[in-house]
């Protein structure tokens, strides 16, 4: 990767790991009351669906995102086949994701 597109791609990985500590809540009033201005590295902490990720690890979004950026560096391009074999069943490569695609809450 080269410039501006390492920077979207890092800045997209260090924004998705941000969002991990309210991840799943789409209440920003709730939010708002929770965390404030999310601006630090937060564990997950109930209700959310991510108990076994640390403070700093990725959402499974961000989780798909590095399999895909993989993806695409080993095949030197986009290959949805091979894209799709790489994706663990669920979604999470590291499988510490609980919730919707993981089967449900805890």
């Amino acid at each position: 990767m080269a410039g501006n597109a390492e920077t979207m791609v890092l800045a997209s990985f260090a924004a998705d790991a941000l969002a991990l500590g309210a991840h799943w809540i789409y209440d920003t009033r709730q939010i708002d009351a929770r965390f404030g201005r999310v601006a630090d590295f937060l564990k997950p902490s109930p209700p959310t669906y991510h108990p076994a990720k640390a403070c700093g690890e990725l959402t499974h979004y961000g989780d798909q995102t590095l399999v895909l950026l993989r993806s695409v560096s080993a095949c030197g391009g986009f290959d949805d086949v091979r894209n799709r074999s790489r994706l663990p069943r669920h979604g999470s490569p590291d499988r510490k994701i609980r919730g919707p695609a993981g089967g449900g809450p805890d």
